[in-house]
């Protein structure tokens, strides 16, 4: 079983782990739902390792009528996590509203990916773990080419 998940690959935008010069990006926005950000949030505890972390949390679709409470739930969590940066995209840009005093300059807010990409990449300085989470509608993955310097 080990030798053949050596072999495994996962789907892009599915915790697919990159390399890109000394930053190193979680990409997991494929799919989004509060459970799957848990997952998000203690991965990127882990992968943080004393090193800056940015969180860019992208809007979660399909939850019905308890989505803004659902994503008010999910900002909390991402406060406590204490990331360096938090970047908000929809529906997470009202979620974070209530920390927006706290965070001060930690909080960068945009409607979509193609307005958070260059904000979040005048923030960078090269050596951050940028973790990247939202549903696919929010199509996060719009962000790279602005962090990587290159179409992803």
């Amino acid at each position: 079983m080990a030798e053949a998940l050596a072999h495994v690959t996962v789907p892009g935008g599915r915790s697919e782990l990159l390399q890109e010069g000394g930053l190193t990006i979680l990409n997991d926005c494929y799919n989004a739902n509060p459970h799957s950000f848990g997952t998000a949030i203690a991965t990127a505890r882990e992968l943080r390792a004393g090193r800056r972390l940015v969180f860019v949390a992208g809007t979660m679709r399909e939850l019905g009528d308890e989505a803004a409470a659902l994503h008010r739930e999910v900002a909390e969590r991402i406060v406590e996590l204490d990331p360096e940066l938090i970047a908000a995209v929809g529906d997470f840009v009202p979620a974070f509203a209530p920390h927006a005093p706290r965070l001060g300059e930690r909080l960068v807010s945009a409607p979509d990916a193609a307005a958070m990409g260059p904000l979040l990449a005048a923030r960078l300085r090269g050596d951050e773990v940028v973790v990247l989470k939202g549903s696919r509608g929010a199509a996060l993955e719009r962000i790279l080419p602005a962090v990587i310097g290159r179409p992803a």
